[in-house]
C-alpha cells in the first residue's frame, strides 16, 4: 500500500512523515514480513498513540512533541526512527546522548524482550513471536553498544547473524534456547553497561 493512499484514506495531514523501522530496515525481512512505520505529525495535528494494521502495513502514530519525548528518554523505537537511513526526523528533532538514560531504557527493554521470548515459546507456543523477541533482546543491546560508543546508530544489520542462527535452528524448546542465548545476552548486557554507566 502506497504512503499517499494511506494518508488519503485516513484523512491525515499531508505533512505526515512515514519513517520505516523493523525487519525491513535491519535486513531480516522475509517475503511475507509486514512493513512497519512510525508516522510522525510535525505540526502536532494528527492522531497520536494509535497502532493500526492496514493490509500488511503496521502504523504507529506520534505527534512531533510525543516523538521528541520518546527520543529524550532514549526509547529504542524513537532512536531507530531518528537514525534510520534518510530519516527526515533529524531536521525536526534534537538528540543528545545521555548514557545513563540510554542504559536504563535499553537494558529494561532488552530484559523485557528476553522474558517475553520465554513466555511466547514455553507457555504460548507462539514460536515465531518468541524467536523475534529473543532476537530483539540481543539486537537492542547491540544497538545500545554502538550508541554508547559513537552517539549514533548506523549499522542496522549489526545483530543479524543472531537472527540467522535463531531462524535456521527453528528451536522450540526454551531450555535449549536459554542455554545457547542467555550467555550471549549476558555478555552483551555487560559490555553495554560498561559503556553506559549509571550516573
Amino acid at each position: 500500500m502506497q504512503h499517499e493512499k494511506i494518508v488519503k484514506e485516513r484523512c491525515w495531514p499531508s505533512t505526515a512523515l512515514f519513517v520505516p523501522f523493523g525487519s525491513r530496515v535491519y535486513g531480516t525481512a522475509r517475503l511475507e514480513s509486514d512493513h512497519d512505520y512510525l508516522v510522525v505529525f510535525p505540526e502536532n495535528n494528527g492522531p497520536s498513540g494509535l497502532e493500526l494494521v492496514l493490509e500488511n502495513t503496521n502504523l504507529h502514530t506520534y505527534t512531533l512533541t510525543e516523538f521528541q519525548a520518546a527520543l529524550d528518554t532514549h526509547q529504542i523505537h524513537a532512536l531507530e526512527a531518528y537514525f534510520a537511513p534518510e530519516s527526515p526526523l533529524p531536521a525536526l528533532c534534537t538528540f543528545t546522548l545521555n548514557r545513563a538514560t540510554l542504559r536504563q531504557a535499553l537494558s529494561q527493554k532488552a530484559s523485557h524482550s528476553f522474558v517475553k521470548a520465554k513466555k511466547k515459546i514455553a507457555v504460548e507456543q507462539d514460536y515465531l513471536a518468541g524467536w523475534k523477541s529473543l532476537f530483539h533482546s540481543l539486537r537492542i543491546l547491540v544497538f545500545g553498544i554502538e550508541l554508547a560508543q559513537t552517539g549514533a546508530l548506523t549499522n542496522f544489520a549489526a545483530a543479524n547473524a543472531y537472527w540467522d542462527e535463531i531462524w535456521a535452528a527453528q528451536e522450540t524448546d526454551w531450555e535449549t534456547l536459554k542455554t545457547r542465548w542467555q550467555p550471549v545476552h549476558n555478555a552483551l548486557s555487560s559490555e553495554f553497561r560498561k559503556l553506559a554507566p549509571k550516573e
